[in-house]
């Protein structure tokens, strides 16, 4: 067993983005909760606005202030 068999078998969505932001892997779990498919989600961009992230105001986060961005920019937790 890998790690991606371990992810797969979460309950909760997870995706993996490269230091690019491109999407590498996205779970089993995430396929469920968003209705699409891993093959249609790698190799895209977070910043494609798949998920359309946005905060508690309304702001979407991938075009303004990305936190995964900033996370790898500063290294702090987010």
């Amino acid at each position: 067993m890998d790690y991606k068999d371990i992810l797969n078998d979460l309950h909760d969505g997870l995706y993996i983005i490269d230091t690019n932001r491109k999407i590498v892997f996205w779970n089993k779990a995430s396929e469920e909760i968003t209705g699409y498919k891993s093959s249609e989600v790698v190799g895209s961009h977070c910043y494609d606005n798949i998920l359309t992230h946005i905060d508690s105001d309304g702001n979407n986060l991938c075009t303004t202030m990305c936190p995964l961005l900033a996370t790898m920019e500063d290294k702090k937790n987010r």
